[in-house]
């Protein structure tokens, strides 16, 4: 059983007092062994609260607590922490310390983008389930009963899995989806491939567009991080202290937006460097938002 260290940064003094005492009623279910420590030594693992902590200056694993978090089977966290929410909260950062690192990961979504790139008509049928996916313009035409149906189809699928049709008699009847909604939603399910490709803790990121979040799926966190990364260059450590989610995370919402077709660029020079265009002062709030977005 491996044994890892964690402390608390910005819990409340009965929080810090009653935590030893979880913890040992706790320890039976733990998959790994956990040891308390004070704030200022190193561990493994910091638990902090969004609005409360300390920015960290260390290598430590962050979880930073917030009612978004997927981990938490409750839905919602409150001070002092509940055991079962502990519990849980220690699981799932025994999961990504102790998780190996991957060789060989393959990006579906971006294979979908290679076969947008093929030109109109590429034509591709699952080996198995005879589902056909069809590239035209900016949309992919398709058999599948819907959109999340497809995603899981794609996504527990490899290249292999599909191949080459001339037979266009089968694309009637179809279902039209967005190319970029759907590369969007299977880039957000391809998290260790995503921190393989972007978790690199000097490379400053920027969004180039904004992903469409009032349209495609969302969370607050998101939000955050379209703000940061659409603002100025930033690292992933950035992202992960602006949004509470831990690096998988911000590197797969990087992924996401690369894939769907959103411009993801690397800056070289410091984020302070970037300056937005100017804004022609006669633009209304809206006319002016929208200029800043793009569009």
């Amino acid at each position: 059983m491996n044994t890892y260290t964690f402390s608390l940064n910005g819990f409340d003094d009965l929080s810090c007092q009653i935590m030893p005492a979880q913890l040992d009623v706790i320890r039976p279910y733990l998959s790994s062994n956990w040891v308390l420590c004070n704030e200022d030594q190193s561990v493994d693992l910091r638990i902090g609260i969004e609005g409360r902590s300390k920015a960290p200056n260390d290598d430590a694993l962050n979880i930073m607590l917030t009612n978004e978090l997927r981990f938490l089977s409750q839905g919602e966290f409150e001070l002092p922490l509940r055991v079962f929410t502990l519990l849980d909260l220690l699981n799932y950062a025994d999961s990504r310390l102790s998780a190996e690192p991957e060789v060989g990961l393959v990006s579906m979504a971006e294979w979908i983008v290679g076969l947008a790139q093929e030109g109109s008509g590429s034509l591709y049928v699952h080996n198995n389930t005879q589902t056909f996916i069809c590239a035209q313009d900016k949309v992919l035409r398709t058999n599948a009963s819907d959109k999340t149906e497809l995603v899981e189809l794609i996504f527990n699928s490899d290249d292999a899995d599909w191949k080459k049709s001339e037979d266009v008699s089968i694309l009637k009847p179809s279902l039209e989806l967005p190319i970029a909604s759907l590369l969007w939603s299977l880039g957000l399910k391809e998290h260790r491939y995503a921190a393989q490709k972007w978790n690199r803790p000097d490379a400053l990121y920027r969004l180039l567009s904004w992903p469409q979040l009032g349209h495609w799926e969302s969370t607050a966190p998101m939000f955050r991080l379209s703000s940061l990364y659409g603002r100025k260059a930033a690292t992933v450590k950035t992202g992960m202290m602006v949004s509470g989610l831990n690096a998988e995370e911000v590197c797969t919402f990087l992924h996401a937006c690369s894939v769907s077709g959103l411009r993801v660029k690397v800056e070289n020079e410091e984020a302070d460097t970037v300056t937005q265009p100017p804004i022609d002062a006669s633009l209304s709030v809206l006319q002016a938002f929208k200029a800043k977005l793009g569009l």
